[in-house]
């Protein structure tokens, strides 16, 4: 999942992120998923989370956007409004979608409250406590796997 709240739907770093991921996706990331994207889409959308993590059934998710200080993270809808997804939420949606997910990377600022929801469901999470400057961001989701 990748997300920008800046109005953007599309950003360089998205860019940088989606093609560093692509160049790895035959290697490690057979059964990882971003979600909520399709082929050709640049931003996640919240509608389509559920259906995405049935249809994958990833063992690894990694949600690389925009997370806010109480611990939302953001999508974007299909009409370009910023959603923001709770923790409560993504815990919800991740145990209704079944016991594939096994580990979640979020890539987020303040995404440890989310991670914190999260490990009720999942083995592991990797987030961030504090802010997050998109640059380190992007090299760390580039050279995670």
């Amino acid at each position: 999942m990748s997300q920008r709240p800046d109005g953007n739907p599309v950003h360089a770093g998205q860019r940088d992120l989606a093609d560093a991921l692509q160049r790895d996706a035959a290697r490690d990331l057979k059964k990882g998923f971003h979600a909520g994207l399709r082929p050709g889409d640049r931003v996640a959308q919240p509608d389509r989370l559920l259906e995405t993590l049935r249809e994958m059934t990833p063992s690894v998710l990694h949600f690389s956007g925009h997370g806010t200080p109480d611990g939302c993270i953001v999508f974007e809808s299909d009409d370009y409004v910023h959603v923001q997804i709770t923790p409560q939420q993504l815990a919800t949606a991740i145990e209704h979608a079944g016991e594939t997910v096994q580990v979640v990377v979020l890539n987020a600022c303040y995404s440890d409250a989310m991670a914190a929801a999260l490990l009720e469901h999942v083995d592991c999470v990797v987030a961030t406590s504090d802010a997050i400057d998109d640059r380190a961001a992007i090299a760390f989701s580039s050279n995670f796997y």
